[in-house]
């Protein structure tokens, strides 16, 4: 549920936001050393260079960014790495908290704090989370310290009032971020809540990555007036709307009398009636989802806008690329049908740039489950040794069942098994499939240019090298980088060609580069 503002029944403000106004920072320009603001009494923000001393390094305030949730915002740099930070302030004015409440918050926030959401997967699904808390127990004062510059990026609501209405397709595209953020939330142990989704709990990069911040485990201990214990479905609720105002262009408060209703059926855009009904269904208006995983697959399987509006990146300065080089191949005498749905399972389906892209793949089965023609039987097959398709058979892509697993017995009522067998270091695949008493009736590796007579390919994924940066690191490396690495430096590293980062440009810092490469053998010869 959204938070409003938490202070302004403790203070007479003449701008009824004691967290946004400026006079508290007025009054520490004009009386250095003031705390607490010459009109209303609200404490005032910290001055620039004050530092904050930490557990992990000590940190020193450059720029008051102004107001966000229930805190103040600003910006800084560690002083021990020079890299900088944003700092999250929340206040306990004895205003508002006595000694024992003021206590059971620090103690209540630390806790969250250090949970499930402080760990670098959290970032990976733009959860931003703090590296510290600083909480000294003699002050009122709590600081949060986020690494990097993300915390402070604008929020859906300032960018909404910048841009205006978001396009039906750019709407889909914050839909589907979302809601890969509160599927991991919810897949918590403790079913954990965002509680406090709004356009201004989300912020948005330059490159249009979505990031779910002011979480109400962290927002809720400092609201004088207690709030229920947020619960996951409210969050999708709360999402339609956060969708609801991007497609209308309404960047108003959620609890404003004058908001447009999406009741009402002239207030909703009208260029994709799919996008409507889903939205319908996430604000409760219609038949609730079950889970934000549910919602997700739905809005993926939703039919595809007749106008593609989506965000433009700016591609004109990126190095030319080769297509994708290499395949991973069936090669296969029996059981063909059954891998008719494999690239669908393997192959990610975020939302990309353009819907034609992926229509193809609506086409396919959703899982192996729904391949019918199987005759019962048993069929051992076998791979490349230490080859992506041993790697692909580790993986759990859409439960807790391996894909080894999932593809033994695809189907409970057919009596149909297949098992994947190793073979000897010398051999090929394929030797198994010919040459080896056929004991494997069919083979998954990658391209052969010479296929041996007597078999038969079938193409049901491509793969390829992908560099991948954390979202947490962006601002360092990436940011050199400028999101762009060409295959001629990517080869020159992995060669040995290039062993420092600084051989790339003066721009880029004195430091040994440590490249991790995979180690299987179609990896190996495309490198």
């Amino acid at each position: 549920m959204p938070i409003t503002n938490a202070y302004t029944q403790f203070y007479q403000c003449a701008q009824n936001i004691p967290l946004g106004c400026q006079k508290p920072k007025e009054t520490i320009e004009n009386v250095p050393g003031a705390r607490f603001c010459l009109e209303c009494g609200f404490p005032t923000p910290l001055p620039e260079k004050v530092e904050l001393r930490g557990t992990l390094g000590t940190y020193r305030i450059s720029e008051l960014l102004g107001k966000q949730g229930v805190g103040r915002l600003y910006k800084g740099i560690g002083i021990g790495n020079g890299q900088p930070v944003v700092v999250k302030e929340y206040l306990l004015p004895h205003h508002c908290f006595n000694t024992i409440e003021a206590h059971q918050r620090r103690t209540a926030l630390l806790q969250v704090t250090q949970g499930s959401l402080n760990d670098k997967k959290a970032w990976e699904f733009r959860a931003i989370s703090p590296s510290e808390v600083i909480a000294d127990p003699a002050s009122d004062h709590i600081y949060l310290i986020f690494p990097g510059q993300i915390a402070a990026e604008p929020t859906l609501k300032q960018v909404v009032k910048e841009k205006g209405a978001f396009s039906a397709t750019q709407v889909r595209v914050i839909l589907n971020q979302v809601l890969q953020t509160l599927h991991f939330l919810h897949s918590q142990p403790l079913r954990t809540a965002h509680g406090n989704l709004r356009l201004e709990s989300l912020l948005m990069s330059h490159h249009h990555y979505v990031y779910a911040c002011d979480f109400a485990s962290w927002e809720h201990p400092f609201i004088p007036t207690p709030i229920k214990m947020p619960l996951p479905e409210q969050d999708l609720i709360d999402l339609g709307w956060v969708a609801f105002f991007l497609w209308t262009g309404q960047a108003i408060a959620s609890d404003s009398d004058t908001m447009l209703s999406p009741r009402e059926a002239q207030h909703w855009p009208q260029e994709d009636p799919p996008l409507k009904e889903f939205l319908y269904r996430l604000l409760g208006l219609d038949t609730p989802f079950e889970s934000a995983a549910e919602a997700r697959q739905i809005l993926l399987d939703l039919p595809e806008p007749q106008n593609f509006t989506g965000f433009q990146i700016d591609r004109s300065s990126e190095p030319e690329t080769k297509p994708k080089s290499w395949k991973l191949w069936l090669l296969s005498l029996l059981a063909l049908p059954l891998l008719g749905g494999l690239l669908w399972l393997l192959l990610p389906r975020s939302m990309s740039n353009s819907y034609a892209e992926t229509a193809k793949f609506k086409h396919l089965l959703p899982s192996f489950t729904d391949v019918n023609g199987i005759q019962p039987g048993k069929y051992p097959y076998t791979g490349e040794r230490l080859g992506t398709w041993s790697t692909v058979l580790d993986k759990k892509p859409v439960s807790d069942r391996k894909v080894r697993a999932l593809l033994t017995q695809p189907k409970t009522d057919v009596a149909a098994t297949f098992d994947y067998r190793g073979y000897r270091p010398l051999r090929s695949p394929l030797d198994e499939v010919l040459k080896a008493n056929w004991k494997a009736n069919f083979a998954i590796a990658s391209l052969s240019a010479k296929l041996p007579e007597g078999l038969m390919q079938e193409t049901v994924a491509y793969d390829g090298l992908l560099v991948y940066v954390p979202a947490y690191k962006s601002q360092n490396l990436p940011s050199a980088l400028q999101g762009k690495i060409s295959l001629a430096q990517l080869k020159q590293i992995f060669t040995g060609q290039i062993v420092n980062w600084k051989n790339l440009g003066p721009d880029f810092p004195d430091l040994p580069i440590k490249p991790y490469r995979p180690m299987e053998p179609e990896a190996l010869r495309f490198v």
